[in-house]
Parts: structure tokens; C-alpha cells; sequence
């Protein structure tokens, strides 16, 4: 086995240990599937989520969370001002519930259902309430986890799992047991990992809360393992982030488009240090159309829940497709975008598959070697005005062929 990761001066948190290998439906089985209109499964352990937790027996708990995960989807598309491309599961879909037991004082189930996981809770007498809903992806993932709210849901798959923080909080994250992973925050921040990389039976693979699940090659996955291990979680974190709200929106208005919500691969393009900052990292996610590629910065390993970090933040550096008509070479893509630090800009550059990256400001030429570059911008800019003049970015692979970038940045 792999030795878990974890930020400095803090341990990983194992998740889970388990003993039956087999594949995993992220989507769960909605209402679309046909059969089994309304019918409530508890579990799917064809696919390596038996029903766990201290309630899995408990009929009227889990019904009584199947109800309310029902009533508030109801209640979602009566209200005008709720996005209704994606609901939870109305009286005819399927739901499967995944975990039911008991969490500190509180009862909680995690079900899948419609277009949503959804983790609910019953809190004493006050009843069952949703408090926590992820986009369910569609397509069939073997071995990959997924959570909702605070909670992540681990496969029984024999694999063990770390818990790599990257939001600072100062209280503890923990497991509880039957495969359950419950953070602190209501809105974690970080990486579940396989302990052990060849154990994943499709390749490397990590769940971000908040993100969703993405695949690795092996050589991007040992970038980000070494990249945690460096205190880079929170930067890389805001970077996966950044871009993920680019490939949502597209998939929001596009949202006859599956391949949008399905899991996403994500590359390390390059991490390093910018000014003041000595954490920082692109990420590229998504495919085809819909590719994304971000830069998340910070001074600090982890977010301080209390005073927030100033130097921290991300940008969006492309978004899209490459070329006229989305014709970037194979596996290559290259973004740029202005980036202000400490009131001074900066022009950063990246790309995958680019041995040089190139930008026309204005009257001048900018070329560096890749994947990334961060190019104090202020000396290009003209004398009178601190607006950048029109900038175009693209880069060359080994072989002199130009790389398009995306579409947007």
C-alpha cells in the first residue's frame, strides 16, 4: 500500500477500509432508467455500495428521508428563483439510499435520486430536511466516491482512502464508521485520495467536496500527490474550483449535453510560486468544448476560518475550445489571462503540450518556456494608461506547430 498523503504538520485522515471489490455507479439509478417507478433501493451492492450505517435497517428513518428528499424537490420547482435544469427526484424517480446511521446528535441519510445526491438530516424532533445537494453524474465510475453536503460516501472496494484538507480548519475531520467520511465545515474543502494508486481499478482517481470526482493520468496524479505533500492543497483546491464553475455554467446552458456532468479528468499544468505567494497551481478539467483551465493561488498551505487570507485567490485562464472550430492538437491546450497581485499586473501564461508559450501585447512578443509563465505585465502596458492593450496567446509544441488557445479567458 501507498503511503496517504496529507498536509504539512497535519496527518491524512483515513476513510475507509473495505473488502469487496466491484464497480461503482456514481449516478445511481434514477426514474429515466426505466422500472422501478418511485421504488426506494437500499443500496446497490452489485456495485460496491452495500447500505451502511446504524439506521440501514430502519425502514421508517429511511423512508422519512426518502419523503423529504421528494418534498423538496416539489418545493424547488414551484420557486421561480431556483435553477430547474437539475432537480432532485420527484414521485416516480428511483431513489437508492447509499448510508443511513447516526452522526454526532444527529440522524443522516446520503441518497442519490433525479439529478441529485442529496445528504438529509433529522435533528431531534424537528424532522428530516435536506441540507446539502451535488450534481449526480450519469455515467457508470468504478471505485469512485461521492458526498453531498459535509458527508463523502467511500465504495466497499477493498481500497483504503485519505482525506487531505485544504480549507485550514482547525477542527478535526474524521471518519465515522461503515465507510462515511463527515467534515467539520458544512462546506468541505479538499482531496479524498486512494491510499494506494494501483488499487484504483480505472486509474488514478480523487474526489474534491464541492467539486465532484475527476481521473488522473498517473504522471498528472503523482504531480498532485506531490503537490499536497508540498502544502499546496489550498491552490490547487481553488484552482479545480475555478474552473469547475466555467464547465457548470456551460453545462447549465447546454444541459441536454451529458458529457458536461459526467466525471471530469483533471491535470496538474504546473505549480510553483507567484509573488508573495509561495503556493500556487494550474489546473486544466473537462474535455472537448467544454475544457477549462485555472490558476489558484495563496500564502498559506490552508485557509484560516477566521481571518481570511488576503493573498489568496484564482482566476480563470481559458475556457472552451482551442482553434477556430476546436481544433487544438490532440491532448495540447494553452490559456492566458491578466492577473492583478498587490495592485501590479501580471500576464500568466499555461498550457499542456506546449513547449513554448507565446504572447502578442500590443506591438510586443512575449515567449517563454512552458507549461507556465507569469509575466509582470506593467512594462507592456503603454505609459499613459494602465488598460492592456489587445493581447493574443497561443503556443508552440515541440515540432514549431501553433496550439490555439481556448475560446475565453
Amino acid at each position: 500500500m501507498g503511503t496517504p498523503v496529507g498536509m504539512p504538520r497535519r496527518a491524512p485522515v483515513p476513510i475507509a477500509t473495505a473488502v469487496v471489490a466491484a464497480a461503482f455507479l456514481l449516478a445511481g439509478c434514477g426514474g429515466d432508467d426505466g422500472g422501478g417507478a418511485g421504488r426506494v433501493e437500499r443500496g446497490d451492492p452489485a456495485v460496491g455500495f452495500p447500505l451502511r450505517g446504524s439506521l440501514a435497517k430502519d425502514d421508517k428513518a429511511i423512508d422519512g428521508a426518502v419523503a423529504a428528499f421528494r418534498k423538496a424537490t416539489a418545493k424547488a420547482r414551484k420557486n421561480e428563483n431556483v435553477d430547474h435544469t437539475w432537480l432532485g427526484p420527484d414521485a416516480n424517480d428511483r431513489v437508492t439510499v447509499l448510508w443511513a446511521g447516526r452522526v454526532d446528535d444527529r440522524d443522516q441519510v446520503i441518497a442519490e435520486g433525479g439529478d441529485e445526491v442529496a445528504q438529509i438530516t433529522r435533528l431531534g424532533q424537528l424532522g428530516w430536511h435536506v441540507d446539502g445537494t451535488s450534481l449526480r453524474d450519469p455515467s457508470r465510475t468504478r471505485g469512485m466516491p461521492l458526498g453531498a453536503g459535509s458527508s463523502v460516501v467511500v465504495p466497499d472496494d477493498g481500497q483504503r482512502w485519505t482525506y487531505v484538507d485544504a480549507s485550514g480548519h482547525a477542527t478535526a475531520d474524521g471518519l465515522l464508521t461503515d465507510g462515511l467520511f463527515v467534515n467539520a465545515s458544512s462546506d468541505p474543502e479538499g482531496f479524498v485520495l486512494p491510499a494506494d494508486d494501483d488499487a484504483a481499478p480505472n486509474g488514478p482517481m480523487a474526489y474534491l467536496p464541492g467539486i465532484g470526482g475527476r481521473t488522473f493520468s498517473r504522471r498528472s496524479f503523482a504531480d498532485l500527490r506531490a503537490a499536497l505533500d508540498d502544502g499546496g492543497a489550498r491552490a490547487l483546491y481553488l484552482a479545480a474550483a475555478e474552473g469547475q464553475r466555467a464547465v457548470a455554467d456551460a453545462a447549465k446552458a447546454s444541459p441536454q449535453s451529458q458529457d458536461l456532468r459526467r466525471l471530469q479528468p483533471l491535470q496538474v499544468v504546473w505549480t510553483g510560486r507567484l509573488p508573495d505567494r509561495p503556493h500556487a497551481a494550474v489546473v486544466a478539467q473537462g474535455r472537448d468544448s467544454a475544457e477549462s483551465v485555472a490558476l489558484g493561488y495563496g500564502k498559506q498551505g490552508g485557509r484560516n476560518q477566521v481571518n481570511h487570507d488576503p493573498k489568496e485567490g484564482a482566476q480563470l485562464l481559458g475556457f472552451g475550445a482551442g482553434g477556430l472550430a476546436g481544433s487544438n492538437t490532440e491532448g495540447a491546450v494553452v490559456a492566458g489571462a491578466y492577473v492583478e497581485l498587490d495592485k501590479l499586473p501580471y500576464l500568466v501564461l499555461a498550457g499542456l503540450g506546449a513547449k513554448t508559450l507565446h504572447a502578442l501585447v500590443g506591438g510586443r512578443e512575449v515567449t517563454r518556456p512552458g507549461p507556465a509563465a507569469v509575466v509582470a505585465a506593467e512594462p507592456l502596458l503603454p505609459a499613459d494608461t494602465r488598460t492592456a492593450p489587445d493581447t493574443v496567446v497561443f503556443g508552440r509544441d515541440e515540432h514549431g506547430q501553433v496550439i490555439a488557445p481556448l475560446a475565453t479567458g
